[in-house]
């Protein structure tokens, strides 16, 4: 499988606000100056905050597509100061919900489906920007998990750390569960009644049974 940028690509045109671009540039430039004539000024502690930042590296994912199975799906990747991302899917075989971890990766029994590398465009430093990519259908159906990084390297190591909230480097995942059926309900006061259709037709799938359970 390969991930490809989609044809209506979600970014922003430049060409058509051209002074904006090296906006953060002028304004990152014009604080350094700043800090470097006068270093012990009141705000100076603050100015470097406003530094970090400009400076700093992130990326998130969101899908247009909830439901892969049998369908591509759209994600769209908003990043900020990085080049390319690397992109692993993997299908969940297992979860230990019984084990505490300040990293959750590692309670994941996984299957790689697809790894890639992504290429992002850059328009101006520091600049916030989107880019969309279209993604195969899923084979089966079940649990996926989604991880994108800026880099292979520290796609790798987000599995070994022993905390994602220490770990300093861009990166994001998501679950998406997969399946032929839609579930959905309707709350009447104290009364639920539940929906159960075929993801593909729409149509409702008669006699079906359904569990629910709360979870904390």
């Amino acid at each position: 499988a390969e991930i490809k940028a989609s044809d209506v690509r979600n970014v922003y045109d430049w060409k058509t606000n051209p002074g904006a671009k090296d906006k953060l540039k002028e304004i990152y430039e014009l604080i350094s100056k700043g800090l470097k004539d006068y270093p012990k000024s009141l705000y100076a502690d603050i100015a470097i905050l406003n530094l970090k930042s400009i400076e700093s590296k992130n990326v998130s994912i969101n899908f247009q597509n909830q439901n892969l199975t049998s369908k591509q799906g759209l994600l769209s990747i908003d990043y900020k100061n990085i080049s390319a991302a690397y992109i692993s899917v993997f299908y969940v075989d297992a979860i230990n919900k019984e084990k505490f971890t300040y990293n959750p990766l590692k309670n994941y029994k996984l299957t790689t489906v697809y790894q890639q590398e992504l290429k992002l465009e850059k328009h101006g430093e520091y600049n916030r920007h989107s880019k969309d990519f279209i993604i195969p259908a899923m084979e089966k159906e079940g649990k996926y998990l989604i991880l994108v990084a800026e880099s292979q390297e520290v796609l790798k190591a987000l599995f070994e750390t022993d905390s994602l909230t220490e770990n300093n480097s861009s990166f994001a995942y998501a679950e998406l569960y997969q399946s032929n059926l839609i579930v959905s309900f309707k709350i009447d006061g104290i009364e639920t009644t539940w929906f159960v259709q075929d993801n593909q037709k729409g149509s409702p799938i008669v006699g079906a049974s359904i569990y629910a359970k709360d979870e904390y």
